[in-house]
């Protein structure tokens, strides 16, 4: 297995940056406003969960137009793990994968939390980089 990517960070605070190696992803633009709770899901639970989450993502910026269909999919996903795990019906196996996958790629797991980066206002100019010179 693939030895995961040093953080930027270390590397410039150990002096091994090279910005040549940088590579940033795609940037979508986060939503202006909060859109309501589509009617699309399945049930109140994930409704519930729309109006938990959804404020959160938006005040972190992690909400766009690009990830609304996998933040549906992840609160329908949910609603679903509630609506069986209520009716005393075991949940499935591939049903819990599939919402531990959303909500990794959201960054709600501490260990997940690190790899997600929320939009700032911009980049800021690091004092340490090359070593002060």
């Amino acid at each position: 297995m693939a030895r995961p990517n040093k953080p930027t960070v270390l590397k410039v605070l150990s002096g091994t940056n090279q910005p040549c190696r940088d590579v940033d992803g795609l940037e979508f633009e986060p939503l202006a406003k909060f859109p309501k709770a589509p009617t699309v899901l399945p049930n109140s639970h994930a409704t519930k969960e729309w109006n938990r989450l959804g404020p959160i993502l938006f005040k972190n910026g992690l909400l766009t137009d690009a990830s609304l269909g996998p933040f549906i999919v992840l609160c329908t996903t949910y609603g679903l793990i509630i609506q069986q795990s209520s009716a005393g019906v075991g949940v499935q196996a591939a049903l819990l994968t599939q919402y531990l996958s959303f909500v990794r790629e959201f960054g709600l797991t501490p260990a997940a939390a690190g790899k997600v980066k929320a939009p700032g206002p911009g980049k800021k100019a690091n004092p340490f980089a090359n070593n002060g010179k």
